[in-house]
């Protein structure tokens, strides 16, 4: 950025230019990395972070990374729970399901859990009750494991320190060694699964839902094992990756 640029930049649009960059980065930068990254002059740029973090629209992590607050998640949820996105999203995650036959939805990360976001049922009389709102650990989920394994090994070891690993299941990775070599697998793959690690009896796969400048959650699925066991649920995988590029098309089409 040029000095004139830097000098005829608003509040307001410091605010918008740095919001835009933080949900690009979410988490991967420190505030003086960001400020070097948006070419901000450090003092102004510093109480605006700080004026933003007050306001809720900013926080710091646990790495000491700048990434979006709470009033802020709050807004970008509103706006993307309204009518004109949801029904879009809905069309193609009942279509999704549909075709498998089983439940299909998007999570998105909150804290230290995943947050059921959107989720369309089947018609089965036997349904795992997860409707959207449900708070789902990242250590024990295919959603949780996939956001996992898309961050940096260091910030991973962090996260997973601070949060525990915490049994659900005979199924459930435990051991700090074992889920690093999974998530290592993971990005490698680009989809995760769940076998019965958070609840017995259910097996579910996600594929993340992104291009190349952007992310917006994780399509998931998941069933009864007996109804539909893993290996089956992966057969799935083209389905769902075709449905989460239309997801994430939709989301910036408009």
């Amino acid at each position: 950025m040029s000095d004139s640029k830097r000098e005829r930049g608003s509040t307001i649009q410091r605010i918008l230019e740095t919001t835009e960059f933080i949900s690009q980065h979410d988490g991967q930068y420190k505030a003086e990395q960001v400020i070097k990254r948006l070419d901000y002059p450090s003092n102004s740029a510093s109480k605006l972070f700080t004026d933003m973090k007050s306001a809720g629209f900013l926080q710091t992590s646990i790495l000491g990374r700048l990434t979006l607050g709470k009033e802020f998640r709050d807004l970008a949820h509103s706006t993307l729970s309204h009518k004109h996105f949801k029904d879009k999203r809905m069309i193609l995650l009942n279509s999704l399901s549909g075709i498998i036959g089983e439940a299909c939805g998007i999570s998105l990360p909150s804290g230290a859990n995943m947050i059921y976001f959107e989720r369309a049922q089947t018609n089965w009389p036997l349904q795992i009750h997860l409707p959207p709102g449900s708070h789902v650990p990242m250590t024990a989920t295919a959603s949780g494991k996939l956001y996992l394994s898309e961050l940096p090994p260091s910030a991973q070891q962090t996260i997973l320190q601070n949060i525990g690993l915490q049994q659900f299941t005979r199924n459930t990775i435990v051991n700090m060694n074992d889920l690093l070599e999974d998530l290592k697998t993971i990005k490698d793959q680009k989809y995760a699964t769940d076998n019965e690690e958070f609840i017995e009896g259910m097996s579910a796969i996600a594929v993340p839902i992104k291009n190349e400048k952007m992310a917006f959650g994780y399509l998931f699925c998941h069933a009864p094992s007996f109804r539909k066991p893993l290996n089956e649920l992966l057969e799935h995988l083209p389905a769902m990756n075709a449905t989460a590029d239309k997801i994430m098309s939709t989301m910036i089409a408009d």
